[in-house]
């Protein structure tokens, strides 16, 4: 008599007690954690749970220096007859020699590079035009001291330097040469003219007394061709820091010359900041770091989000620990989230935690700039976008809307076999906490299913009946709130055989 067979069914649990562990774009998907997103964006991952995200809204202004100031919106006296986008901001830090007091101001460039300003610290924020400056370009800006006041700088590779300090009529300094980029380091001045880029020009004296023809007691460093033209110059830890097309050379206090990195890809060098004691720069392969010893890739898991975009656009902030990366990423899912149904050249706004490599996704915004202003009640993150946000300055929030519209906000596990490559799962249940509505699905090599759940501060229980050799599981928000945690999944695993 032949024995019947019968199959062997073993139950798991899978928790995602903790949805911090943030996003996994790099592993393969099938051996990726399952409490790890492959794809997240909207969402921040705060305490273990899923939460709304970052937005901006339009920029406000501190009435007073005190903590807590009650803050008031931002005007913008320009010309009426024309509408006005901008494209820059910058924190002009300027000390009043009559009060000794800090009197600083946000400057700003509009459309048609018209500059403007209003004071950070007022009860009247209204941006007014700075006359008798005139680029032909968007200018680079910079703070600086001209030996008697602070004042800030205008300046590109075709124009020669403005200077203003907000005492005075703005002053062109048509004798200086043009420059690519200018930095402070140890009591000198060195600049990349602009033509001239393999090169380093290096004087005591003030800037804006250089001549076109370097001085008798100048130095001049050329640097090798094989890592590109000189594209920005940063100063930390008592080094200075060419950021280059292919590379990142180091200078010490005596100007000698070492390579730090010399990369296959592309350096975006309008993403390099620095991050406390570190560098932080965006490749074309990922996120490197350097400081006066040595640089590497970080092992921050965004390669699919990178593969087949350029980021000749992306910018980058550091506020907080945070490091603010904004730039253009395949997510590869045919949805068209924000700025994406339209032209754009960024579409995301990466947040990095310095400390933790954690990072959360803000997508569907083209931002082309970022300035961080930090002084006394102003501690903000700004930014400039493309498309129909232009007009406007944003500040960074923690309330996930984008100037008053909340965001559809997506997190997805991997498609993975749970590690169980010989075994069919049958879904039997999912529980969760949401305390606000969101959309679950449910989803095998074979079927799937969507269930709608209502916001609930109990225990919500799915019963599901899915079956596939592989699952995974995606959570859409589209209310302004949301809150996701305690995530169970309970599966039988059967043998192949019997299915």
């Amino acid at each position: 008599m032949r024995r019947t067979k019968y199959p062997k069914i073993s139950t798991i649990e899978l928790d995602i007690s903790n949805f911090a562990e943030g996003i996994d774009a790099s592993t393969d998907e099938n051996i990726t954690d399952f409490n790890k997103a492959v794809n997240s964006y909207n969402f921040e991952f705060k305490n273990g749970a899923l939460v709304e995200g970052i937005g901006f809204e339009n920029l406000t202004i501190p009435s007073y220096h005190d903590e807590g100031s009650v803050e008031v919106t931002a005007q913008f006296q320009l010309d009426q007859d024309k509408s006005h986008n901008f494209v820059k901001i910058a924190h002009f830090k300027s000390l009043d020699l009559l009060t000794q007091k800090r009197e600083d101001r946000i400057f700003a460039v509009a459309s048609d590079n018209i500059p403007c300003f209003t004071r950070l610290i007022t009860t009247t924020p209204n941006f007014i035009h700075l006359r008798n400056i005139f680029p032909t370009e968007c200018p680079k800006i910079a703070n600086y001291h001209d030996g008697e006041r602070d004042c800030l700088l205008f300046y590109s590779d075709n124009e020669h330097i403005y200077s203003w300090n907000a005492q005075t009529e703005p002053i062109q300094h048509s004798s200086t040469p043009l420059i690519h980029d200018f930095c402070e380091f140890n009591d000198e001045v060195v600049a990349v003219p602009s033509g001239e880029r393999l090169s380093l020009r290096i004087e005591k004296i003030n800037l804006l007394q250089w001549s076109a023809t370097p001085s008798n007691n100048s130095k001049i460093i050329v640097l090798d061709s094989e890592r590109g033209y000189i594209n920005k110059l940063l100063a930390f830890n008592g080094y200075l820091f060419a950021v280059r097309d292919f590379g990142i050379t180091r200078l010490d206090g005596n100007f000698s010359v070492s390579h730090l990195l010399c990369s296959g890809s592309r350096i975006y060098a309008n993403t390099a900041c620095v991050c406390g004691n570190r560098g932080l720069v965006l490749c074309k392969d990922g996120i490197y770091e350097f400081n006066n010893i040595s640089a590497q890739k970080l092992n921050v898991k965004i390669n699919r989000f990178l593969k087949g975009v350029s980021n000749q656009n992306a910018v980058a902030a550091y506020r907080n620990g945070i490091y603010y990366l904004a730039c253009r990423l395949n997510f590869d899912d045919n949805q068209q989230v924000g700025c994406e149904s339209g032209n754009y050249v960024n579409n995301a706004l990466i947040c990095f935690d310095t400390q933790t490599n954690q990072y959360s996704i803000c997508r569907g915004l083209d931002i082309i700039h970022l300035c961080t202003i930090q002084y006394n009640s102003a501690d903000k993150l700004l930014a400039c976008f493309n498309g129909e946000h232009s007009s406007k300055i944003g500040q960074l929030t923690t309330d996930g809307k984008i100037f008053n519209t909340s965001q559809t906000k997506f997190w997805s596990s991997p498609f993975t076999d749970l590690g169980y490559s010989n075994k069919i799962k049958y879904v039997k249940e999912i529980s969760l906490l949401s305390l606000y509505d969101i959309k679950l699905k449910i989803f095998s090599e074979i079927e799937s299913r969507e269930f709608d759940i209502k916001g609930s501060n109990v225990i919500s229980r799915v019963p599901v009946r899915i079956k596939g050799k592989r699952i995974g599981i995606s959570i859409t928000s589209t209310t302004e709130k949301a809150y996701v945690s305690n995530f169970k999944l309970i599966a039988n695993l059967i043998d192949n055989e019997y299915v």
